[in-house]
């Protein structure tokens, strides 16, 4: 079985549902990120889902987009 859905299976056993939040990586710079990313993990998330910020990320919606812009020009690479 993979990680993932051993993950969410367990979760589902537990009665509730994975808690998976999305966090762009370097945002919004990459101290912060690694300070919100622990406190995440902390704070009950089952898994994080870290989004690799790009110079053209149009799929993302407005939100994403420039939280993807202000990673990139705090240095994310």
């Amino acid at each position: 079985m993979h990680r993932l859905e051993k993950i969410i299976r367990e979760a589902k056993a537990a009665g509730r549902t994975a808690l998976i939040p999305y966090i762009p990586y370097c945002y919004p710079d990459r101290k912060t990120f690694w300070k919100h990313a622990a406190s995440l993990a902390r704070h009950g998330a089952d898994v994080l889902e870290i989004g690799v910020p790009f110079s053209d990320p149009v799929a993302d919606g407005p939100v994403v987009e420039s939280a993807a812009r202000q990673a990139l020009e705090s240095g994310a690479t």
